[in-house]
């Protein structure tokens, strides 16, 4: 259940992200504050990774902003640049 009274805008890029990591072998959650939340099965490794979108840059909240930096959450646009920070080099 979530607390947002509307349902947040995603990226366009996002399912093909979420789906190239998942056929990787990857669990993806989606949140709320930050885009993905990846875990790799076999070691149980977490990364939290912020999508950009490629066509259109959605307007971020000043708290995302906040967590982007202070976190230093990398941020990606492709598939191939997502695998690059779970340090994989899986098909793309």
């Amino acid at each position: 259940m979530s607390l947002a009274r509307y349902a947040k805008r995603r990226d366009e890029n996002e399912p093909e992200i979420v789906e190239g990591l998942r056929q990787c072998g990857f669990q993806v959650r989606r949140l709320d504050l930050s885009d993905l939340l990846v875990r790799r099965r076999s070691d149980g490794h977490l990364w939290v990774i912020e999508i950009d979108g490629i066509t259109r840059h959605r307007r971020r909240k000043p708290a995302q902003l906040k967590l982007i930096e202070e976190w230093q959450i990398p941020r990606v646009k492709t598939l191939r640049e997502a695998l690059s920070v779970c340090g994989v080099s899986c098909g793309s």
